[in-house]
């Protein structure tokens, strides 16, 4: 809170303000301060963030637009990617899954995302499976 009074306009405070909210079950404002993020600029994180609380809402069709919006802001933010990923794997949107997951490889780092990447692999083999 202190960061962002001090500079108003900086979106990756705001957002972590904005994520912190949400994490502390404070959707409302979570939700008020994604949206102050996006009213400065479009910011990936902030319509990740805004996908995350769809997702918890059971708002899968809201969640998809933030997080496809994310994607669009920035190809290779790893969280939108495997977010989208699992949310269209989930929904049975296997394409849009794969894709999702495809980019999260082909940019993810392998020191940072360790034991992501398996996973990822995992699941986009059970994904491909399912287009047979």
């Amino acid at each position: 809170q202190l960061a962002v009074q001090l500079d108003p306009i900086d979106v990756e405070a705001m957002n972590g303000l904005a994520s912190a909210y949400s994490a502390n079950g404070q959707v409302a404002d979570a939700t008020a301060e994604f949206q102050r993020v996006l009213a400065i600029r479009p910011y990936g994180p902030a319509y990740n963030g805004l996908g995350l609380i769809a997702v918890k809402q059971h708002d899968f069709i809201g969640a998809r637009k933030y997080f496809d919006r994310a994607v669009q802001t920035n190809g290779k933010d790893m969280q939108s990617l495997l977010n989208l990923g699992m949310l269209c794997t989930q929904t049975g949107d296997i394409p849009c899954g794969r894709n999702a997951f495809h980019a999260f490889l082909a940019n993810a780092s392998p020191g940072q995302y360790k034991n992501i990447i398996p996973r990822v692999q995992s699941l986009l083999h059970t994904v491909l499976a399912q287009q047979r």
